[in-house]
């Protein structure tokens, strides 16, 4: 990762803007001791990563497993109860979810690999709703105090829904 073309995010718990998210809109939190019940929903989401994307960076059944078992958690992203993408977060920050960079206090949670297909017939807005959605429970169910994720310099779709949640410019990772 060349950290001079990434944006560092963080959201502060005080500073995160809520949004009233439709019940159409649906997380499953997935963690290492429940995700095998779920391989169905993850190999969609993997296919549909491949239908949207040419990147060699897409993970296999055996990487999805590394990740949970370096305590990298899920949610899987579903509207109107079909699946359509997913995220990731850690406890640590980590660029693959598979091996860990730097630690993070205890409140504190690192997100990031969101993906939600094209291929789905979804409404505009669906990103962001969904971005939201996580934020939140991330804060209250989860009950984090600071959000962090990085995103490439040229993806200004997703700096734009950070910003809309509240997200500020900040340097987070250790070099």
């Amino acid at each position: 990762m060349d950290i001079n073309k990434i944006v560092q995010f963080r959201l502060l718990k005080s500073e995160f803007r809520k949004q009233d998210i439709p019940n159409s809109y649906k997380i499953v939190y997935l963690t290492k001791d429940n995700y095998t019940q779920y391989w169905d929903d993850i190999n969609t989401v993997i296919e549909l990563l491949h239908a949207d994307l040419e990147w060699d960076g897409i993970p296999t059944q055996t990487q999805v497993e590394k990740r949970f078992n370096n305590n990298s958690e899920l949610f899987l992203w579903y509207y109107e109860d079909k699946i359509v993408g997913w995220t990731w977060f850690n406890k640590s920050f980590t660029i693959n979810w598979e091996t860990i960079v730097h630690s993070l206090e205890t409140n504190e949670l690192y997100v990031g690999a969101a993906f939600i297909s094209k291929k789905v017939n979804l409404p505009p807005e669906a990103a962001w709703k969904f971005y939201n959605l996580s934020f939140y429970t991330w804060i209250t169910d989860l009950k984090n105090d600071v959000i962090y994720l990085y995103s490439d310099d040229w993806n200004r779709a997703s700096a734009m829904i950070c910003y809309r949640c509240g997200f500020t410019k900040f340097n987070f990772i250790k070099e």
